[in-house]
């Protein structure tokens, strides 16, 4: 749970396995609550490999969940940003999906 904002960047961690499918799950109060005013923009892995990037001009801000399929096992950190203008506070879980065969 943290504050969050469009100037500012929100990151949060966890640990993935390799090939494990996680869904991460927003709600937010004050501007962000009934909208979902948030985006992911990055991933990262803890080795600083970009995993995910969010290059839409204008990004899909009605975000109530975003799904991470793991190429490497280790800690996540995904930032999450507002709506221009928009603040408030955010929580978020994560829900394992399934985990791929590897090999």
């Amino acid at each position: 749970t943290g504050t969050i904002s469009n100037s500012d960047s929100n990151w949060i961690s966890l640990p993935i396995n390799k090939g494990q499918s996680v869904s991460l799950g927003f709600n937010g109060s004050g501007t962000l609550d009934s909208h979902n005013n948030v985006y992911v923009n990055t991933a990262y892995n803890d080795s600083g490999h970009l995993v995910d990037e969010n290059t839409y001009f204008d990004p899909p801000y009605s975000l109530s969940s975003y799904e991470i399929t793991a190429p490497y096992s280790g800690t996540y950190y995904v930032e999450v940003k507002a709506r221009d203008g928009q603040t408030g506070t955010y929580a978020f879980e994560a829900t394992d999906n399934f985990i791929l065969p590897l090999g």
